[in-house]
């Protein structure tokens, strides 16, 4: 089996009646309200769409074939299964609406797991992070969120930087240029609308904007900043009654782990941010790192390891009234953990 690298890198004819054309591209209505898990094991095969231009996690070569991070890792799942994969290019706009249609079997490309989408979608456990960071020219001398004010700011459609920019208006909407993101249909167009001057900055996924910058030799050009929203994650969508194929894709990622072939663990961190500003009283200068157990335990679940040994350091200050009531002066605090049997080590912040 290929290895998967974790450090990124026609249907029918045509000649048929429209309706006979929807009838063999697609699952039936029937069929989409069901569990398919059967179906896909008898006939081998599962169509997955994505967006062919997110590069690295799926995207169509020069020749025509499709490679990526998240080309490797379904095809390496379903071969676990005896299943072969179709990959079908789609608009990320109607990525829920052909799901719904039964066009395509999952939604497997970057796709961040949100509430929104999760009205229309089942997710499998997430598989990698991300965040949305906003990209502008140093040329521009926008280098902060705040320097966006009156400018014109691009996002793509459908993506969950667009959804985030409308749920939380006060950290961009409120403040750029007509209180709009000009839409774009990929983010390889916004890229070349920001780099002619047609936009001023662009919200966008932190792995496609590293992976296309350094790729195309212009990363130095650009500010790559988060953008202030929250962390998001990578997950597999499916069909909401399709529980059975969700479960297999979960089993899949964790066979694929325990036999190396999800790539060798290299490093892990974990974080966990909150302003206990007005928080009640039993909380106030309470020390960062007394109880980070929900920031670390789900990286020592996945490392299998327990820790060995912990290096902490204080940053910052509290006021003295809040310092005094447990002895800690500090308003963030971060370590480093070693592992038992483990060469990896966990960084932690607070």
């Amino acid at each position: 089996m290929k290895k998967i690298v974790k450090t990124i890198f026609l249907g029918c004819l045509v000649i048929l009646p429209l309706f006979a054309l929807s009838a063999c591209s697609s699952r039936s209505h029937f069929a989409t309200q069901k569990d398919q898990w059967q179906t896909y094991t008898k006939e081998k095969k599962i169509k997955i769409g994505f967006d062919a231009t997110f590069v690295p996690m799926g995207y169509e070569e020069k020749d025509g074939s499709y490679v990526g991070f998240d080309i490797d890792l379904a095809t390496a799942v379903f071969k676990l299964y005896g299943i072969d994969v179709e990959w079908q290019a789609i608009d990320w706009d109607m990525k829920e609406t052909e799901l719904k249609n039964g066009t395509i079997d999952l939604i497997w490309n970057g796709y961040s797991v949100t509430d929104e989408r999760k009205q229309s979608a089942d997710f499998t456990e997430p598989y990698m992070v991300n965040e949305q960071v906003l990209v502008t020219k140093k040329s521009s001398g926008i280098d902060s969120v705040a320097g966006m004010s009156g400018k014109t700011l691009g996002a793509q459609a459908g993506s969950s930087g667009y959804d985030a920019f409308n749920a939380s208006p006060k950290i961009l909407k409120d403040i750029v240029a007509n209180q709009k993101a000009v839409q774009y249909s990929t983010f390889t167009q916004a890229l070349i609308d920001l780099d002619s001057g047609r936009i001023d900055g662009l919200l966008i996924d932190r792995v496609y904007a590293n992976y296309y910058l350094e790729k195309s030799g212009v990363l130095d050009q650009y500010n790559v900043m988060p953008a202030g929203y929250e962390g998001e994650s990578f997950a597999v969508g499916a069909r909401k009654a399709d529980k059975t194929l969700i479960k297999k894709i979960n089993q899949g990622f964790r066979t694929l782990y325990k036999k190396g072939e999800f790539g060798r663990l290299q490093y892990m961190t974990c974080a966990h941010y909150q302003d206990m500003e007005g928080w009640p009283e039993y909380w106030e200068g309470f020390p960062p790192l007394m109880h980070p157990t929900h920031a670390v335990a789900p990286c020592l679940m996945l490392a299998g390891h327990l820790p060995d040994k912990v290096y902490a350091r204080g940053s910052g200050k509290i006021r003295k009234e809040l310092a005094d009531k447990y002895g800690c002066p500090f308003a963030f605090e971060s370590a480093f953990i070693s592992l038992q049997d483990s060469d990896v080590t966990i960084e932690m912040e607070r």
